[in-house]
């Protein structure tokens, strides 16, 4: 649920698992324990996250059990989860910080398994539908941008160019999730605007050349989980005034 922006959903079902499937009995894990999966599930569970891309270490985010832990990471460092009203009632994520900054993304991102931090979770018992449900909310799904090509682009010395600069294929995140950074290839770089839908955008960029002469523009697109490509050089000829 997490990823089509009704992570209230996440946190009901997987609650449910914990309180249904789970039992402190003899036959108490729901199913045969493979080495520790099933366990290792409920672990995850109950501290409210989990690795839900194999090929990735974000962390996808439910409700804590717990009013309190601590998890030792193999840095040295912790990653400390604090939800003071976490109970069987409080099951929903009424907000969140993450080292102390609020923040409404359903997930993660996998440098927390290695520099560690905090996590806030205040929780109630009625779901909240909006925590959670933006474009830039949901948790990343593919490993990178699937392609990133730069535009040529012809511009007379002086004039501002504003356009396209790049396209960009990403069928699994939301444009308004992707930011660009541009290389006009002239020692100065600028933000680009990601825009488009349905996996198929365009990169928009602003800038104005003093000299003319021919420049290598790149355009570095990142995802929400910090992955990033670039794209090969495309040409910028920059004609006299």
């Amino acid at each position: 649920y997490n990823y089509f922006g009704a992570a209230y959903k996440t946190q009901e079902t997987v609650r449910a698992e914990i309180d249904l499937l789970w039992t402190n009995t003899p036959g108490g894990i729901p199913g045969n324990d493979d080495a520790g999966t099933l366990s290792a599930w409920y672990v995850f569970a109950a501290l409210g996250l989990y690795p839900a891309i194999p090929t990735r270490a974000d962390l996808v985010l439910s409700s804590p059990v717990f009013p309190y832990a601590v998890v030792h990471l193999n840095t040295g460092r912790q990653l400390m989860i604090s939800a003071p009203q976490a109970s069987v009632a409080n099951k929903y994520i009424r907000s969140l910080t993450v080292n102390g900054k609020a923040t409404t993304k359903a997930w993660i991102p996998a440098a927390m398994i290695s520099s560690g931090g905090r996590l806030g979770f205040q929780l109630g018992s009625n779901p909240d539908s909006v925590w959670g449900s933006g474009p830039g909310d949901v948790p990343p799904q593919a490993t990178k941008p699937q392609t990133v090509r730069g535009s040529d682009l012809t511009v007379p010395a002086g004039t501002q160019f504003s356009g396209p600069v790049a396209t960009v294929l990403d069928e699994d995140t939301a444009a308004e999730a992707l930011s660009a950074t541009i290389d006009w290839g002239d020692g100065s770089r600028s933000t680009g605007t990601v825009t488009g839908t349905g996996g198929d955008y365009s990169v928009l960029g602003q800038h104005t050349y003093r000299r003319a002469g021919r420049y290598p523009v790149t355009i570095t697109v990142s995802d929400p989980g910090g992955i990033t490509v670039t794209s090969a050089a495309a040409v910028a000829t920059v004609s006299p005034r």
